[in-house]
C-alpha cells in the first residue's frame, strides 16, 4: 500500500501534508492524501484508538500516513484489486459502473491518473 498512497498523495496534494481543499457539501479535504474532514474523526478513532480533530491531523504528518495508508489496506481487503482502492478513495464506491464525479473530475478519470503514477513509479 505504501506505493499506493504514494501515488494518490501526488495526485491529491503533490505530496503536500499542509493542503487544504476548498469547502464543500462534505467539508474540505485536508493533508497530503486530501482526507475528507467529516471521515476524520472516525477514521483516526478507528485507525490511532483516538478521534482527532481536523486540525490536529493536518499537523500531524504521521497520523495523516497511518490513517490513508490503513484505509486503503481496509479498502484492499474487501475489493483485492487497486482500481477498487482508488475508487473508493475518490467516491466511496468500487470502479465498476461508478459514474461520480466530484468538482474536479469523474472517478474514474481519477482512477486512471493514478493507475497512470502508480505504474510510473513500479516501472523504476
Amino acid at each position: 500500500m505504501a506505493q499506493l498512497s504514494e501515488a494518490v498523495a501526488k495526485m491529491e496534494s503533490g505530496g503536500n501534508y499542509r493542503a487544504i481543499g476548498p469547502q464543500t457539501g462534505h467539508g474540505r479535504a485536508i493533508g497530503k492524501y486530501q482526507i475528507m474532514e467529516a471521515n476524520i474523526p472516525s477514521w483516526t478513532k478507528q485507525v490511532l484508538g483516538k478521534a482527532m480533530t481536523a486540525a490536529q491531523f493536518y499537523h500531524n504528518n504521521e497520523a495523516q500516513d497511518l490513517v490513508a495508508r490503513a484505509k486503503m489496506q481496509e479498502f484492499y481487503d474487501k475489493t483485492g484489486n487497486h482500481a477498487d482502492v482508488v475508487s473508493m478513495w475518490h467516491s466511496g464506491r468500487t470502479y465498476k459502473g461508478n459514474t461520480r464525479k466530484d468538482v474536479n473530475m469523474s472517478t474514474k478519470d481519477y482512477t486512471n491518473k493514478i493507475a497512470a503514477i502508480y505504474n510510473k513509479m513500479v516501472q523504476k
